[in-house]
């Protein structure tokens, strides 16, 4: 009985955890998805935070914590310390979080990709997830267009914090499952999904190309958000 009232205490306090990262991922990704360009600035250590944080958790968990995201204090600690890094950097060269945000959106949807066609090992998501977020970065850097890189991006990226939240909220996602491109893979085996992933990045796409204009960008890449602004549409 007693083990019985101890597991149940564990799972019940798991899904607490759930619900709670889930409804904090929903706010964020809202902002993410419909205020991306508008709010870059401001979103841009928190962006930076939230990826180095997660890249460092899940290799740490990889290869100490049993595969289980922040399942251990490594994990945790590994986690906080790269994500202050990637937020101070973020901030101090603005264009890096346009950088990070191609290169989350293309590791997030390749490693995704390969959990929706079977592929379960570690090593394997890491290879498609870094092919995937390589190939977003140089897309970046050919690209050149800051300003819709951070709008397609960031409603991209929004739309799956969103969905992220949604499923662990409504309890079809484990936390501990998170640094696994876990929600990448429910849209792909999901019709519905997908198609809350495609309304949202739409949406998200068309409010903040009607706030372009209203949007200012540092004229060189590699400075502080703060310095030489210039109108967005330029």
């Amino acid at each position: 009985m007693m083990t019985m009232a101890v597991w149940a205490g564990v799972y019940q306090e798991e899904k607490t955890m759930d619900f709670f990262i889930g409804i904090i991922a929903i706010i964020c990704g809202l902002a993410i998805c419909f205020a991306g360009l508008r709010l870059w600035f401001v979103l841009l250590p928190i962006f930076g935070f939230l990826i180095g944080f997660t890249l460092a958790a899940t290799a740490v968990a990889s290869l100490w914590d049993d595969h289980v995201f922040l399942a251990g204090t490594s994990a945790v600690i590994a986690g906080l310390i790269t994500g202050i890094i990637f937020a101070l950097i973020a901030y101090f060269w603005w264009y890096f979080g346009v950088i990070l945000a191609a290169g989350f959106v293309g590791a997030s949807l390749a490693s995704g990709l390969a959990q929706a066609i079977n592929i379960d090992a570690d090593w394997a998501l890491f290879i498609f997830a870094m092919v995937g977020g390589i190939l977003f970065v140089a897309g970046a850097f050919l690209l050149a267009l800051p300003v819709y890189l951070i709008i397609v991006n960031s409603a991209i990226g929004g739309g799956v914090i969103i969905i992220t939240g949604l499923l662990l909220v409504f309890n079809r996602l484990d936390y501990e499952n998170l640094g696994y491109g876990t929600a990448w893979a429910a849209v792909n085996d999901s019709w519905w999904w997908t198609l809350v992933l495609i309304v949202l990045a739409a949406a998200g796409i068309f409010i903040q190309l009607m706030s372009m204009a209203q949007t200012v960008l540092p004229e060189e890449k590699w400075v502080p958000a703060s310095s030489g602004a210039q109108p967005a549409t330029s």
